[in-house]
């Protein structure tokens, strides 16, 4: 396998957040879909995972350097989390299609069924989940081979490492970024994206498409959405005012776009993301 073949899977339609700590004394019990491909590397601390879709329980065990690739099966789940005082894990969320896609082709019409991985001993994987994560506007190799990687433990053929060959070359892609970061509020069209780099609207979106591995319009309000999730871990913004800021047309158009990339809602992602502030006695 080439891995030049798959550099347009850029990480910039991807997620990276950290979660710390438990969320309270009990379990976490957390409700949603797998809508995107989940990758969960625990720093520190331990912890004890089960995960039950379609009446079938999956269950591991934290402990730091591991490493758990779950899928997006797009159906309901129940995952319940017991985890120490000091866990703390990176999650990268990376959109359907990204890891398919370097999986050999099966002789049959039938989509491959990627399975639940869980690593322990996975030095290279680890590798580029933390660069990636440590500095994601310039991972886009780390991102690549990530993939690639993920690809190859899933079942695919082993990776050859080579040089990114992308449709849209590293300084062109950022431009449209900065374009689009710069006006979230008000995104730009793509007829103003595709001027900046000198092609027709057309030509535009179906590189474009090439390039992130999904649509522009997908692509801003992923953008959004992004700045949402940071905002949410930082802040007491409140849903209705990020909403606004961000361009949404309204905070209920927020809680749909976020529930359909991350399987839970805002509110959910906030006592998930924030550590719990001690009750004053």
């Amino acid at each position: 396998m080439d891995g030049a073949t798959h550099s347009q899977f850029l990480q910039h339609s991807w997620f990276q957040f950290a979660v710390r700590g438990p969320v309270g004394p009990k379990p976490t019990v957390v409700r949603g879909r797998s809508v995107s491909h989940a990758i969960r590397m625990v720093i520190r601390g331990n912890g004890d995972v089960r995960c039950t879709t379609r009446g079938t329980e999956e269950r591991w065990e934290d402990t730091a350097g591991s490493v758990h690739f779950l899928p997006a099966r797009r159906e309901s789940y129940t995952c319940v989390s017991q985890v120490s005082p000091d866990h703390e894990a990176w999650v990268v969320l990376i959109p359907p299609g990204h890891v398919e896609d370097v999986l050999p082709q099966a002789d049959t019409a039938s989509p491959v069924e990627l399975r639940s991985l869980h690593f322990r001993n996975e030095s290279r994987l680890r590798s580029c989940v933390a660069r990636v994560c440590e500095s994601p506007d310039n991972a886009t190799d780390a991102a690549r081979q990530l993939v690639l990687q993920l690809g190859h433990l899933s079942g695919g053929r082993a990776c050859a490492w080579s040089a990114d060959q992308g449709v849209f070359d590293t300084a062109s892609f950022e431009q449209i970024v900065n374009l689009i970061d710069s006006n979230l509020a008000g995104p730009p069209s793509i007829q103003a994206a595709a001027s900046l780099v000198g092609l027709s609207p057309s030509h535009f979106a179906a590189k474009f498409r090439r390039s992130a591995g999904l649509s522009f319009h997908r692509f801003v309000n992923r953008r959004r959405l992004r700045v949402a999730m940071r905002r949410l871990e930082a802040e007491d913004v409140s849903l209705k005012d990020l909403a606004r800021e961000l361009g949404f047309a309204s905070q209920s158009h927020l809680t749909r776009l976020f529930g359909q990339l991350t399987g839970i809602t805002p509110a959910r992602f906030r006592r998930l993301v924030r550590p719990v502030r001690p009750v004053a006695p």
